[in-house]
């Protein structure tokens, strides 16, 4: 392994060619770099030369790409270099994006790579000249709830969407027994009630990343409230009023024990508070279950 301070390169298999080309640019640059194509040999052991890389860098560069951004192995190694307090910057190459975790991070854009990879070059090497402090830690300072609008924004129709996202959190904070925020992939937020004893999740607001949408599990209800299966046609029906934006098959929404409705379903008041008294309808049959 290198002795002297050194970038570790994070990028997709699909990604190879860009990654190496970054490489030869950043070398080149008089920078050192760490590339698993290029520093790891036929037949040594792949995870534990990729893990001590990660944890003896002096930063992580990652090629932020679609491929990337659902590789299981980039995702290690980010969760790894934030574990380490290790500085990532990111080559974003086009517009897929950020995951949670990196959401509240700058990115360098990539997507006229000579013009990136030229900003890239000269903060890696003002980084080398003061490299940060053995054991220093990375603050940061955003709460869960800030990453998760931060994130949605980032979405197609973004600003939308946290908008709405945001008025129901607000909402469900003055009656919820907890607001759980989780997920990488699709960052969730979940607000959860108490009926009796348990505490359920009512709904969540799946931040997918096609169409962030509010999502209602009958299904995990009923079992709590059995009462609402008597009433889920009736709620399946009110929910495909917002049928228009929520996809190509009419009848989805009605057969759905789990439907989700868009975010940008709800660009109205009107449509919010139709959603929300919906909502406290399902609360009352679960307050009212034995």
């Amino acid at each position: 392994m290198m002795s002297s301070p050194y970038v570790f390169i994070s990028h997709s298999s699909k990604d190879n060619a860009l990654a190496r080309r970054l490489y030869g640019d950043l070398t080149e640059a008089g920078l050192s770099c760490w590339l698993d194509v290029e520093a790891i040999r036929d037949g040594d052991r792949w995870v534990s030369q990729i893990q001590r890389a990660v944890e003896d860098c002096t930063a992580m560069v990652l090629l932020h790409t679609r491929a990337a951004r659902t590789s299981e192995w980039v995702e290690r190694e980010i969760l790894l270099a934030l574990q380490h307090n290790k500085l990532i910057y990111i080559a974003r190459c086009d517009d897929v994006p950020l995951s949670l975790a990196l959401i509240t991070r700058q990115f360098t854009d990539f997507t006229t790579y000579a013009v990136g990879v030229m900003r890239l070059i000269d903060i890696l090497h003002d980084l080398i000249k003061t490299p940060p402090l053995l054991n220093a830690v990375v603050v940061d300072m955003f709460t869960d709830e800030e990453r998760f609008f931060l994130y949605l924004e980032q979405l197609p129709n973004g600003s939308l969407a946290a908008l709405v996202a945001r008025d129901l959190y607000m909402w469900a904070n003055t009656w919820a027994e907890d607001l759980i925020f989780r997920g990488q992939h699709a960052p969730s937020l979940y607000v959860q009630h108490q009926v009796g004893a348990r505490v359920v999740t009512l709904f969540g607001i799946r931040g997918y990343i096609q169409n962030p949408a509010v999502q209602i599990p009958f299904d995990h209800l009923m079992r709590y409230a059995p009462s609402l299966g008597l009433h889920l046609r009736d709620y399946q029906e009110r929910l495909a009023l917002f049928q228009p934006l929520l996809c190509d098959d009419p009848t989805a929404i009605q057969a759905s024990r789990r439907p989700n409705i868009p975010l940008t379903a709800l660009d109205t008041a009107e449509k919010l508070e139709t959603l929300k008294a919906l909502i406290d309808e399902i609360r009352s049959h679960l307050e009212a279950a034995p």
